[in-house]
């Protein structure tokens, strides 16, 4: 396990870390984690791991690009004083492109989110604070399907970023792959974007065996 006593793990990203947590409550409140794979997590180290005493801060914030997560790092993130930080972000610097909800100047390339990352990932380092780099993913298996094909480039450039600095990277895209080849999109989504449960599941899984270095939950 990567986390020491007392640790204070947050976990940055967009609405598939958000998961409706309530933005107003403490941290030590369930209500702050929402409810996925940041609730899901608290649960399993507290319940697998209760000599570890760690906390796990949610900072998702739905609709969020790398740009505007970079924008709030310092405040949201870093202020936390984190010991660990796991960043999920990208799916929307990918949908900007299609949804028409920013305009030109405002659409962020592959280029652009990897500074976006690296940024973050230098404070974060400079903080102390040990990370990891989650995939952005879309639960589509054709990959000709331009959403999801852009999805995966950013995946790519996530790899990539995670491992210029040496830093583990968790592949949620592949995760997903393979068990969307055993059962339906709508097991796992209802729009190939935002996961349910089951899928919030698969996202603690693999962050899970990041953490311990491969070992199952339990």
């Amino acid at each position: 396990m990567v986390l020491k006593k007392n640790s204070i793990f947050v976990v940055a990203g967009d609405s598939v870390t958000d998961c409706d947590r309530d933005f107003l409550a403490p941290t030590w409140k369930s209500e702050s984690l929402g409810n996925g794979y940041a609730y899901f997590l608290q649960a399993a180290l507290t319940g697998f791991c209760p000599e570890l005493n760690v906390q796990v801060i949610n900072r998702g914030v739905g609709g969020d690009t790398s740009a505007q997560l970079l924008d709030r790092w310092q405040e949201d993130v870093l202020e936390c004083k984190p010991d660990f930080i796991s960043i999920l972000i990208g799916v929307n610097d990918a949908w900007r492109h299609f949804d028409g909800h920013a305009g030109l100047n405002e659409l962020i390339d592959v280029a652009g989110f990897k500074e976006n990352c690296r940024k973050m990932i230098r404070s974060g380092l400079d903080c102390g604070a040990g990370m990891c780099i989650l995939s952005p993913f879309m639960l589509e298996l054709n990959k000709e399907d331009p959403l999801g094909k852009m999805v995966r480039e950013y995946a790519a450039a996530a790899r990539e970023v995670a491992q210029e600095f040496k830093l583990p990277y968790v592949d949620l895209q592949a995760a997903f792959d393979e068990v969307l080849a055993q059962r339906y999109t709508c097991n796992f989504s209802p729009d190939r974007i935002h996961p349910n449960e089951a899928a919030h599941m698969i996202i603690l899984r693999e962050l899970w065996k990041t953490l311990t270095g491969g070992q199952l939950l339990g």
